[in-house]
């Protein structure tokens, strides 16, 4: 199961808790998948069991009967179900949502200003979420959206959104209008307002994950960059010692940098460190011999 069922998953599992926050939630599904198509209305929905649930929750609502729940071969991509009503039914839930809307004309909106407290918001975000959203595994990139081609849905939906301090940005996609969000701040917050809770735990450990795993690779980067640095100036010095050694020969050299200067050669790829725990010298004191050696070094050019 995707990231983004299991979220529909845990919202499909909450109970909504008064009539106007089912009201809101039905309301925030039929605002991305509900169409009029010749005097009956149609829900697009993912599943069977997203289907009985605003089966359920309209029956209660609007005392109506059952509507026919069947598989879907075409329309909304990814929309295995649809739920329709016609008639009497189609033209009482379009009513119940907005008495602007009209079985005649198609039109459809939501008379959001009904729901004014946080409680009935949630529900309606919980409602956009099942009807047009989508997040992508948060193991490839933090990305939540909803997708409709109605702009009037994302109009509701933002000034919902906006209550809980979030302005999503939007993009055309094709015939589709595309509102989404990309940091994980927001993302964690929209999980936390549609009671996805075991999803926003799931999303919060991807990340620890993550940062882990960048912190890591930052100290595996950085061990190489200074092993490449040890290895380089290593190098270095063994050129200037092998130069005094074929020009003047190492015996022109004091005895305590001509000590140095062999340990040197006989240990290429060892650290100062281990250059000092050999010679019984502090790092310093092997660093200071070694720049001695270059300034002979460069003398001798």
């Amino acid at each position: 199961m995707s990231f983004s069922s299991k979220i529909k998953e845990e919202i499909l599992k909450t109970d909504c808790r008064n009539k106007n926050c089912s009201l809101a939630f039905v309301a925030g599904i039929s605002a991305f998948s509900l169409s009029v198509e010749e005097g009956s209305v149609k829900f697009s929905v993912d599943s069977e069991d997203m289907g009985k649930k605003i089966s359920f929750l309209c029956k209660k609502l609007f005392s109506i009967n059952d509507g026919e729940i069947v598989k879907s071969s075409s329309g909304t991509v990814g929309r295995s179900y649809a739920l329709s009503y016609d008639g009497y039914c189609a033209e009482t839930i379009l009513k119940g949502l907005s008495l602007k809307n009209s079985l005649e004309e198609g039109y459809i909106e939501n008379d959001i200003t009904a729901f004014l407290n946080p409680d009935e918001q949630r529900f309606f975000i919980m409602g956009a979420y099942l009807g047009g959203g989508f997040m992508i595994d948060p193991e490839k990139t933090y990305h939540l959206e909803f997708v409709s081609k109605r702009e009037r849905a994302l109009d509701e939906l933002s000034s919902m959104l906006d209550a809980f301090g979030e302005i999503p940005k939007r993009v055309r996609r094709d015939k589709y209008i595309v509102m989404y969000l990309k940091n994980y701040d927001s993302i964690e917050n929209i999980l936390n307002i549609i009671n996805a809770h075991k999803c926003m735990m799931s999303l919060a450990n991807i990340k620890i994950e993550k940062e882990q795993k960048n912190e890591l690779n930052r100290i595996n980067n950085f061990e190489i960059a200074n092993i490449g640095k040890t290895t380089e100036a290593a190098n270095k010095i063994i050129e200037d010692i092998e130069n005094i050694m074929y020009t003047v020969g190492l015996d022109a050299l004091p005895d305590n940098l001509q000590e140095i200067a062999l340990l040197r050669l006989a240990n290429p790829d060892e650290s100062l460190a281990k250059l000092a725990s050999l010679s019984g010298l502090s790092r310093s004191g092997v660093n200071h011999r070694l720049k001695k050696i270059s300034e002979i070094a460069r003398e001798l050019e």
